[in-house]
């Protein structure tokens, strides 16, 4: 990925506000950012190539199977999901899943994980990234 050009982000959403609050943060850090609901608009846009990231907000109910037809349009496309719910992290990182985020997110985070992604960090790395947020997000205090 060239890092001169913008990262398009495409948010696929259940909750429009949500929506509203990642492609804001999205777009504060200068990067190009929409919404979609429709899975299959998602899947045409990921076809074009009009999309580098996608962030993810997750539901158990129509999650993992919205998210196959994502990676199937687009195996090497990098995904962020953003979940109030358990997650089989296994099943979501075969599936391009680079990380998952507890619901909200921390927006310095999620920019942190975006401007990661500009630089194209290999797999491992995030995986480490990745262990270092969960460690994080358990050591804080909880209100």
């Amino acid at each position: 990925m060239d890092t001169e050009k913008r990262l398009k982000v495409l948010v696929i959403h259940h909750d429009l506000g949500a929506s509203c609050a990642y492609t804001a943060i999205a777009r504060s850090a200068g990067w190009e950012a929409s919404s979609c609901e429709d899975i299959g608009d998602v899947v045409r846009a990921v076809q074009a190539n009009e999309v580098d990231v996608v962030i993810f907000d997750f539901s158990p109910e129509n999650g993992f199977a919205a998210l196959r037809k994502v990676h199937h349009a687009d195996p090497s496309l990098p995904a962020i999901l953003i979940t109030a719910h358990p997650v089989d992290h296994q099943e979501a990182m075969s599936l391009g899943v680079k990380m998952v985020l507890p619901k909200p997110p921390d927006p310095s985070k999620l920019r942190q994980i975006l401007a990661a992604l500009v630089t194209e960090l290999p797999s491992s790395d995030f995986k480490v990234l990745f262990e270092f947020l969960e460690r994080c997000e358990a050591a804080r205090p909880r209100k």
